[in-house]
């Protein structure tokens, strides 16, 4: 198997990932393929502390979906696995890989929990990211799994694989895989933590960034009329996203305590993202998918 990291959260998010990935127990034989962008200077210094990783340069300038492309493209492995830099993989993760059937059309996605890091910012990025995916996930069918803990077998890679220079982001691609025929599978098993620390205004940004460059993803070929009514919708969108956490963290019943604390700075990230759907669908991604992080 091959397992992609994009190198974009800094080298201290970077070196607990491969710490505990490089430290998992069993007889596994892996790939790791780290794409770094050029210049960013620690080539060296992580093939020292991690000699079998290998390192494949993207351009200066790469977005993190060009990056996980790149990697993906040069990887060997009949199963390629997508981790996000700023995931630590619980012990068991690479074993429930490997006891995964990945034939066929099949992509298999885990589960996300809180790692280190118990600020109000923190959590309040994490429940607006990952609330879908905290522990507890069913095992088995699903309608969606996270883009930085999933595995894709080489067949459905070679069925839906991006050109290059193409840049679609993991819920949009896997929403036409299922939408084709292709099972999106759940295995609580695949756990990783999210140990990734946010600024208040570097995360407002970044919802920014990323929920602009998702609608104009999405509404790339749609008509005017379509847009229009869509940026009319979008103040509703902070009121949906608080309810839908608030039934999520009350059906999963954990976290309660965090999440109520966290609420007021859920509700500005929600705004943000509002603000960034209504104006990818008037005028594009503009130059946010480069300051996704």
């Amino acid at each position: 198997m091959s397992v992609v990291i994009a190198s974009v959260s800094g080298r201290p998010a970077l070196d607990g990932c491969l710490g505990a990935l490089t430290s998992q127990q069993g007889e596994v034989s892996v790939e790791i393929l780290v794409v770094e962008r050029r210049g960013a200077g620690a080539r060296g210094a992580l093939a020292e502390r991690f000699p079998d990783v290998r390192v494949i340069l993207a351009e200066a300038d790469a977005s993190l979906l060009a990056m996980r492309a790149a990697g993906m493209r040069a990887a060997g492995g009949r199963m390629i696995a997508v981790l996000g830099d700023a995931f630590r993989p619980a012990p068991g993760w690479l074993q429930a890989i490997v006891n995964f059937d990945g034939h066929g059309d099949v992509v298999l996605g885990g589960a996300v929990e809180k790692g280190r890091g118990s600020g109000v910012v923190d959590w309040a990025a994490f429940f607006c990211e990952y609330a879908r995916f905290m522990p507890p996930v069913p095992r088995g069918p699903a309608k969606d799994v996270p883009g930085g803990n999933c595995v894709h077998g080489r067949q459905v890679l070679d069925r839906f694989g991006l050109a290059p220079g193409e840049e679609v982001w993991e819920s949009l691609l896997h929403g036409l895989m299922r939408s084709l025929g292709v099972a999106l599978i759940s295995d609580p098993d695949l756990l990783v933590y999210h140990e990734k620390a946010f600024t208040f205004r570097g995360f407002l940004a970044q919802r920014y960034h990323y929920s602009r460059s998702l609608v104009a993803m999405r509404f790339a070929t749609a008509p005017w009329w379509k847009r229009v009514a869509f940026v009319f919708a979008t103040p509703l969108l902070p009121g949906l996203v608080l309810a839908r956490l608030a039934v999520l963290v009350a059906r999963k019943g954990r976290h309660r305590g965090p999440f109520l604390l966290s609420l007021p700075v859920i509700a500005l990230f929600a705004m943000s993202w509002a603000w960034g759907e209504a104006v990818g669908a008037l005028l594009g991604p503009g130059a946010s998918l480069k300051r996704v992080e």
